[in-house]
């Protein structure tokens, strides 16, 4: 086991496939309560780890809807945020900020 992780610990995932789209954009949020199981390595133990994909049926037309963890983007804002989490989304069509 290397330094820095435990055993409920799960590797980091790569960025997201959509990290480079132009449509995608990050949602940055305060970081879980308790630690969940499985959990990411330190220093994104707090940080949620599953991934969202929904292909919903919006208006008659298909939507689809995309939401990773970043480790990329989360450091970057750690720097002026510490403590949150960041994550990817992508949607098409677009419905967020």
């Amino acid at each position: 086991m290397d330094a820095g992780t435990d055993a409920g610990s799960i590797p980091l995932p790569d960025e997201p496939w959509f990290h480079d789209k132009p449509e995608a954009y990050e949602d940055c949020v305060a970081p879980l309560v308790k630690t969940p199981t499985p959990h990411l390595a330190p220093p994104f133990e707090r940080c949620d780890p599953r991934s969202q994909v929904v292909n919903p049926q919006v208006g008659g037309s298909a939507h689809f809807h995309y939401r990773s963890f970043s480790a990329q983007r989360t450091n970057a804002r750690r720097a002026s945020s510490p403590g949150v989490c960041c994550y990817l989304i992508f949607e098409f069509p677009r419905h967020g900020p």
